[in-house]
């Protein structure tokens, strides 16, 4: 139970109750109040943050809080492994502590290394950690071995002797794992709790488990009496838990009584010489063990002072080498470890290495094969559709009509102020409920209402409209004109539309005459909405004045009373206005409701100021999608250029190799895609040159794929005549003459091509005589 001010918290018993009267119940604490002001007071406290946790102690909560924090502690407490409670509680009766805390420091320190019996632990058996349980323990000492009693601190466990017998098993197969009965015996090193698991403890746990069972006696904490009882404490002995002996915890002091002067000085001075005793005893203990140790010390030191110098000199030397030798093994394991350490790191290396390339690899082969085509169906990577909604079978036949009417909502809800009436919006349910629901306050009256109040609401705006335009005068009459000789030009079959007109005109001055007043100036309630929509359908269709005639045939895209949603309704479904004549629009079945809303609907996306925003919406989308093609264009454009770009300078590279200049670097270009394609940089006489060669040769040829004699003729003729020139400009450019020379001292100008080798050029003439070829082909 939480505490209110740190007080422990009863809640006012049930009184008496009395069928006739009336109660107040806090639902927070479940009491029940027979006055108001006793509730609301408890009300407000249960608000207030004057709570703390029962178990935690946690502050500044809360009633609701504090019910929450005790319901996570107690989870946590029942969690507390069951094998150790008894012994926890055990040792909790021999601590002295005034804090909480102390207590806890001791108990945990004492527990958090040794196992008690049939508690569930892991122990490891032939090299792997297997769960099972401590049967017993015992003490385990040495053959010839001595233990002193008092050298054993009272409050520390026997480390080093302590022996546990545990029994194995294997989860899986649930066998013993060592013999039949699975016991081994093991020390204290190879035995451990299971790490977050059930059976494992902590600090926090043990405090909060202690907390919940202890309380404060005296500024002492003890186990609660009730708890003692429970768990039979009294008939426990240490001894059946684990083979120590009884531990003995420090204790804390005690803060005097404050009942009277005298009596807190004796307590104190009772106090005071406890401790002086304890201390004493503690300096004897610790007194012997250094007179042991003074004795050691001085018999060596007095065999010291018997000792020659030269005995004295030959121990230095011994000592000295005996350091030697430690210091020259201590550097041999040292550079051992290092060489060691070298190689393990240098295989670690390797193997990474080797996985990283194998990683590599795989990588690879993952990509070359995703890059692969395949099948739809073959990919990794297939996403199930989603699961749709199943629609009622009722639904099925008016599922059309209901999302037409959503979607409606949604594009043109915003122009007609859908937020104000439906804040969340209109869904299928919602239109759903209408459909089906017969109920006024439903949401068929809020639909009916905002419908009509955009249609009364655009018809305002466009008498404002024509009010302007009276002034400034139409334009288009002869399109008008037609509108106004609707009644003489409709066709004898079509009677029934002149008819049907004369009557909405007549009916649209029945609200005026009747109530005075205008029917887009009615109140538009679930009372009066089927009136109202009635008047309006009634009125749907109506002649206007001869000025309103040729305002909404101008500004609705030569609209005229045959256009208007309601004659049709009329026409065809009379009975809807039958039945509203005598009942209401809520009794109507769901095809004659979907008939009216559609109707609505209509009638609104005739109005200018719905037309302008679908005109709108068209011509943006027009010119979004002029835009994007033309984007669409100048990136393939761009493609194309740097294709052929790239084509013709592969295509330059491999005509004239030998035709680079010599000592000008050649830019390659980006095979890549990652950069811009770079120009080489040809020889532009050599290039202008060799066109003009196979220009004549192609001019020069007969109509057979072959080239004559005089086209080759010309064509060396031009060569010659380039390489001269270029011979004047950089004699080192001209091809290296094979075997035979030329004059000694000849100039450039003066070169004798007869005695030059032209092996070079054949080469080069048959290379672009082939491609004269391939152009002709």
């Amino acid at each position: 139970m939480p505490l209110l001010r740190r007080k422990k918290f009863s809640p006012k018993p049930l009184p008496d109750i009395d069928p006739d009267a009336d109660y107040f119940v806090c639902k927070a604490t479940g009491e029940v109040f027979e006055e108001y002001e006793e509730f609301y007071q408890r009300v407000i406290v249960c608000n207030s943050l004057v709570w703390s946790c029962g178990v935690t102690g946690r502050p500044n909560l809360t009633y609701s809080e504090a019910i929450a924090y005790e319901e996570k502690a107690l989870a946590i407490i029942n969690r507390f492994p069951q094998q150790l409670r008894v012994p926890t509680l055990h040792l909790a009766t021999l601590t002295y502590r005034t804090r909480i805390n102390d207590m806890n420091e001791d108990v945990y320190v004492y527990i958090k290394d040794i196992y008690f019996k049939d508690e569930i632990v892991e122990a490891i058996h032939e090299d792997e950690w297997w769960e099972g349980k401590v049967v017993d323990t015992f003490l385990h000492y040495e053959e010839g071995e001595k233990v002193d009693p008092e050298e054993i601190a009272p409050d520390e466990p026997d480390w080093d002797h302590i022996r546990y017998r545990v029994r194995l098993w294997d989860d899986e197969t649930s066998e013993y794992i060592a013999g039949d009965e699975g016991i081994v015996v093991v020390d204290t090193s190879c035995i451990r709790r299971e790490k977050n698991g059930p059976h494992s403890i902590n600090q926090d746990k043990v405090k909060m488990f202690l907390k919940y069972h202890c309380e404060q006696v005296d500024f002492i904490w003890r186990v609660k009496k009730e708890v003692i009882d429970e768990y039979q404490l009294d008939g426990v002995k240490f001894s059946d838990h684990i083979c120590l002996v009884e531990p003995k915890f420090p204790k804390s002091k005690t803060p005097a009584k404050r009942s009277s002067m005298g009596k807190g000085k004796s307590s104190r001075r009772t106090q005071e010489d406890l401790e002086i005793i304890r201390e004493a005893k503690q300096m004897s203990k610790e007194s012997s063990k250094n007179k042991q140790k003074d004795i050691s010390t001085k018999v060596k030191k007095e065999a010291k002072e018997k000792m020659t110098p030269e005995q004295k000199a030959a121990q230095r030397l011994v000592l000295k080498e005996r350091l030697r030798v430690e210091r020259e093994k201590q550097r041999e394991e040292a550079a051992a470890k290092l060489l060691e350490e070298k190689v393990r790191l240098k295989e670690l290396r390797e193997q990474e290495r080797v996985k990283a390339r194998e990683e590599k690899r795989v990588l690879a082969d993952k990509k070359r094969e995703w890059n692969k085509p395949r099948d739809d169906l073959l990919c990794d990577d297939l996403v199930q559709f989603p699961s749709s909604a199943q629609v009622p079978a009722v639904l099925d036949p008016y599922f059309g009509e209901i999302v037409m009417i959503v979607e409606f909502l949604s594009v043109f809800g915003s122009q007609l102020g859908l937020e104000n009436s439906f804040p969340d919006g209109v869904t299928i349910e919602m239109v759903e409920k209408a459909l089906f629901g017969s109920d006024i306050n439903g949401p068929l009256s809020d639909l009916l209402c905002f419908f009509l109040a955009a249609i009364f609401n655009c018809i305002e705006e466009e008498e404002m409209d024509e009010e302007m335009a009276e002034g400034e005068g139409l334009k288009g009459q002869q399109e008008v004109g037609k509108a106004d000789l609707l009644d003489d030009t409709i066709e004898p079959g079509e009677m029934s539309y002149k008819r049907l007109i004369e009557n909405a005109t007549s009916a649209s001055q029945i609200s005026q005459l009747t109530h005075g007043t205008s029917l887009k100036s009615f109140q538009l309630d679930p009372l009066t909405v089927s009136e109202v929509l009635r008047l309006h359908l009634l009125a749907s269709g109506a002649k206007g004045s001869s000025s309103s005639v040729k305002f909404r045939y101008q500004s609705r895209g030569g609209y005229t009373s045959l256009d208007d949603a309601g004659i049709e309704l009329k026409k065809d479904f009379p009975h809807i206005l039958s039945s509203l004549a005598t009942g209401n629009v809520f009794d109507l079945d769901i095809a004659d409701k979907l008939r009216i809303i559609s109707t609505l609907i209509t009638q609104l996306l005739t109005y200018a100021s719905i037309r302008d925003v679908i005109e709108e919406s068209i011509d943006q989308y027009k010119s979004v999608s002029y835009e994007l093609k033309q984007i669409q264009w100048a990136e393939q454009r761009r493609e194309r250029e740097e294709t052929q770009i790239r084509h013709k300078k592969r295509l330059e590279q491999r005509l004239h190799p030998q035709h680079i200049p010599a000592g000008e670097e050649i830019e390659k270009m980006d095979t890549t895609g990652e950069g811009d394609a770079k120009p080489q940089i040809l020889d532009v006489k050599l290039t202008e040159g060799i066109n003009q060669s196979i220009t004549s040769a192609a001019t020069a040829s007969d109509s057979n794929i072959t080239v004559n004699e005089e086209a080759a003729k010309e064509a060396r003729k031009i060569a010659k005549k380039i390489l001269n020139d270029t011979a004047k400009l950089d004699p080192n450019r001209i091809p290296q003459d094979t075997g035979r020379s030329r004059r000694k001292n000849a100039p450039a100008d003066d070169f004798n091509w007869r005695e030059y080798d032209m092996t070079d050029w054949n080469n080069l003439e048959e290379k672009y005589i082939r491609r004269l070829q391939l152009e002709r082909v």
